[in-house]
């Protein structure tokens, strides 16, 4: 049967209460089961069990000696409540080995020859058997029966439960009789059934209440947080989610604190990335409209300076696009990674060729240290767009100085690369920001000479992917100093300079 679409489920608090009712009814059930319609069977069980054991002891210890079995006996049957009979059997005559009787009424010592008869050939047959004997109102004969649930008419005024059996010792036999009385339990299980009764009652008022208290203290916290949960799809994200409680609770209503702060840095991030990418694209695109409008409208303006400005901030924005385009692959699984060991020192060497001209034209002064024999394991291709943004991340930022430091050296078991500018630095609580995207520290960003702006976003993740040690060291009004640390690649003589 389908659940009706405009019936809500049950929520936390029903079921608590529910499974717990059905608990509760559950226990008490097997309380009725096994006190009131099981206690007859368990009762019987025991009492049988009890006399074959003490038949077991009495005929290993008749075996033997004499004196040893009547002390035995006599223990037994004050302990148990009963009567021993043991009979010395050979041939055809039977005589009296032992008799211990600890209270009237015992039945072994009534019995007729017949009965005597029938008990001895049932133990014959059997390792071990019992017999039911009730004195009923009316009839002071006590009528036996070999098997339980045979009944007779009238009340019972007394019944008992004889144990017999033989065992053989030498050429004789040992024919045991342990009589005791079972006791009526009608009266217990009445007794019993209006206990269980009160006792029902009493526990089903206690788990209503558990139950509702217990639905209270975890149902209401579970209850706050959704409510809370639920603003955050409409960007409403409360400074406190914080909820008391059992561990679970408190540790969800942590979590659910955490995510929707994570969430309120994110919105924050995601309105300063529209407005740095708003900013970093408006200007290449309204000078290369401007310059050609000039071009068009202008005669005489269509000048190799001005074609080369425009193709100078079409390349801009060209890479910007590659820049945005390398930073989500990094976000995706299954990116090539393609390690090899190569010489960090030569391709260092490499970039600062390539970088020299440019640095010197527009006025910088660079320092190189660059150790040999840095070799390590990675993506080269990646670890060099990684170095050349750091590289740009210094130009960018090296303020009226323009002093730039390059630096490659060994440090076992690490290749250390630091990269320095003497711009204005960075202050402490903005240096775990700066790498993230479009972050600029202070919130003042002159538009780059060289990058996009993503340029140490892509770094932080070519480091992730490499496992990198990295970082960056900086004083306000001193400059910076960008690091990372890659594992020395050993052995090195599998490397290759390039």
């Amino acid at each position: 049967m389908k659940r009706s679409e405009g019936r809500p489920p049950l929520g936390l608090r029903g079921k608590l209460f529910a499974y717990l009712s059905l608990f509760v009814l559950f226990a008490v059930l097997l309380l009725w089961l096994f006190e009131i319609v099981l206690l007859g069977r368990f009762y019987m069980v025991t009492t049988k069990h009890r006399l074959a054991k003490a038949g077991e002891q009495i005929l290993a210890a008749g075996a033997h000696s004499t004196e040893e079995v009547e002390a035995l006996a006599e223990e037994i049957a004050l302990t148990e409540g009963a009567c021993v009979r043991l009979y010395l059997v050979e041939g055809n005559r039977a005589d009296t080995y032992l008799s211990v009787d600890s209270e009237l009424g015992c039945v072994i010592h009534r019995l007729s020859g017949a009965q005597l008869n029938q008990l001895y050939d049932a133990a014959e047959e059997k390792d071990g058997v019992f017999a039911r004997f009730q004195l009923r109102e009316g009839d002071y004969r006590f009528a036996w029966e070999m098997e339980d649930g045979t009944d007779y008419d009238g009340r019972v005024i007394d019944e008992r439960l004889v144990y017999a059996r033989l065992t053989p010792v030498d050429n004789r036999s040992l024919f045991l009789l342990i009589d005791t009385s079972l006791e009526p339990i009608e009266g217990t299980v009445s007794v019993l059934r209006i206990q269980l009764f009160v006792l029902t009652l009493v526990l089903l008022v206690l788990s209503a209440l558990l139950a509702y208290l217990l639905s209270r203290r975890i149902a209401g916290p579970l209850s706050r947080l959704n409510v809370a949960a639920r603003r955050l799809p409409k960007g409403t994200y409360p400074e406190d989610y914080r909820e008391h409680g059992y561990r679970e609770v408190r540790e969800l209503s942590g979590t659910l604190a955490d995510a929707a702060a994570e969430l309120g840095k994110v919105e924050a991030l995601q309105r300063e990335l529209i407005a740095n990418v708003s900013h970093d694209l408006r200007t290449p695109l309204t000078m290369i409209a401007g310059y050609a409008e000039v071009m068009r409208d202008i005669e005489g303006e269509n000048t190799p300076e001005n074609m080369q400005v425009i193709i100078d901030e079409a390349r801009r924005l060209s890479d910007m696009v590659g820049d945005l385009v390398a930073l989500s692959r990094y976000g995706k699984e299954g990116v090539p990674f393609t390690p090899e060991c190569f010489s960090l020192s030569e391709a260092g060497r490499e970039l600062i060729a390539d970088y020299s001209p440019l640095l010197r034209k527009e006025g910088f002064t660079l320092t190189v240290d660059i150790e040999d024999g840095c070799f390590v394991t990675g993506d080269k291709s990646r670890l060099g767009q990684a170095l050349r943004n750091l590289l740009d991340n210094a130009v960018n930022y090296s303020g009226d100085r323009r002093e730039i430091t390059l630096a490659i050296v060994r440090r076992e078991p690490y290749v250390r690369v630091e990269v320095a500018d003497r711009g204005e630095g960075i202050p402490p609580e903005e240096r775990e920001r700066i790498w993230e995207r479009y972050y600029r520290a202070g919130g003042n960003h002159a538009r780059s000479v060289v990058g996009s702006g993503l340029g140490l976003s892509i770094v932080r993740e070519c480091f992730r992917l490499h496992g990198a040690r990295y970082g960056v060291d900086s004083t306000v009004g001193e400059g910076s100093t960008f690091w990372f640390e890659l594992p020395l690649a050993s052995p090195p003589t599998e490397c290759k300079e390039n």
